[in-house]
């Protein structure tokens, strides 16, 4: 992948400090990429990067839907238009029926919601954990929602301190996998434009 440094010291304080041995390189954790690039979505229309992130968030976990049927499930037909935070959470805090007919439930856990005042103190802690276990996270940012799939970070005595972060951005031309800028990957309350950091956890449902 064609990655920048990116230094995220700022995103999140440590809650306990990992058990791992200090080491003088990036550790790296992410989801596998040959699952990153089977499940990558382009936005189908320029303001569609939300629908496209829900289609990526819900494809890891074998439940292909539709960009356009998650537009139509909120909108009830095709509106090329962004929508607030609380729409996607909406979006992922539903039953659905995927590609293949089978139905299952999403839900949302919030590390960090700028908007809601959400913050759990720990995002350092969160983002590697969450990778080092192959789960993907729905990230956004003032202006862009974007799929989390990789982080570098240094072990230190204090807890993980984060040097990259690597998504899967549904807009072309940036498009497909890059890495984080340093003000997209820096909460808003430290100054930068990371809005929301949440994995979502998906169930089958009974017939």
């Amino acid at each position: 992948m064609n990655r920048r440094a990116f230094i995220a010291s700022a995103l999140g304080a440590v809650a306990f400090p990992l058990s791992e041995a200090y080491a003088q390189y990036p550790v790296e954790v992410q989801v596998p990429l040959t699952e990153v690039i089977r499940n990558y979505n382009y936005q189908e229309c320029i303001a569609w990067c939300w629908a496209a992130s829900a289609a990526m968030l819900f494809a890891f976990y074998d439940h292909p839907v539709d960009q356009k049927v998650i537009v139509q499930r909120l909108f009830g037909g095709l509106v090329c238009t962004t929508v607030p935070p609380n729409s996607i959470y909406k979006l992922l805090n539903s039953d659905w029926q995927d590609r293949n007919g089978e139905k299952f439930h999403s839900r949302t856990h919030t590390f960090y919601n700028y908007f809601a005042g959400v913050s759990d103190g720990q995002a350092n802690v969160d983002i590697v954990e969450t990778l080092r276990d192959e789960h993907p996270m729905l990230l956004c940012t003032t202006h862009h929602a974007m799929v989390l799939t990789e982080a570098k970070y240094l072990p230190t005595t204090l807890g993980p301190r984060i040097v990259e972060l690597g998504v899967a951005d549904p807009f072309p031309p940036e498009g497909a996998l890059r890495s984080l800028s340093p003000a997209e990957g820096t909460i808003v309350s430290a100054g930068g434009a990371l809005t929301i950091l949440a994995k979502i956890e998906v169930s089958d449902v009974d017939e």
